[in-house]
């Protein structure tokens, strides 16, 4: 995968130190979420157990617009100095471990919109006789447009088929077609 440079904002102070991922409030007060990135700790398919806050540590692609963002963080409680958050421009292993929990967090919410949409759906398979819908899995079967000439792919998945399968035997238990037109 070919990756532009992408920015993102670091706290370097001692005691908190890591990528911007957000902001919340406790107590009426403003504080900022610091996540670090230890990109070394795992593997390209392992997806680490705080992908949430790695998820959504905030990029930018321009570093004059993650400069001006800063300034937005002066009010922050846990930073003590405005002057220990800088730019950064992020590596290739870090925009890809981003990029990878993105994806995960993506899929995650997938599933849970099929689980809702399946929620009051009898399945049973018939290979095991299996009925928890929790062991079920959705799979999606997609297929990509296409320009005249077919050479280059244009960014545009369509959903054309969802299946659910049991997870103790692999059996297709229920299929819908839900092609839409681009």
């Amino acid at each position: 995968m070919d990756y532009k440079r992408l920015y993102a904002i670091y706290c370097n102070e001692e005691d908190n130190s890591g990528y911007i991922s957000g902001k919340y409030y406790f107590s009426r007060t403003k504080y900022l979420h610091i996540t670090e990135l230890y990109f070394d700790q795992y593997p390209d398919d392992d997806v680490p157990i705080q992908v949430l806050q790695i998820a959504n540590i905030e990029t930018f692609s321009c570093k004059s617009t993650a400069q001006r963002q800063i300034k937005k963080y002066t009010l922050c409680t846990n930073i003590e100095d405005i002057e220990n958050l800088v730019v950064r421009e992020l590596s290739y292993r870090e925009i890809e471990l981003i990029d990878r929990c993105r994806r995960f967090m993506e899929g995650r919410k997938k599933a849970q919109l099929y689980l809702k949409q399946f929620e009051n759906k009898n399945f049973e398979c018939s290979a095991c006789g299996n009925k928890e819908i929790s062991e079920m899995i959705v799979g999606e079967m997609t297929y990509q447009v296409l320009d005249e000439h077919e050479t280059t792919r244009v960014d545009v998945q369509i959903p054309k088929e969802v299946s659910v399968y049991c997870n103790k035997c692999a059996a297709k238990i229920y299929s819908e077609n839900q092609a839409t037109p681009a």
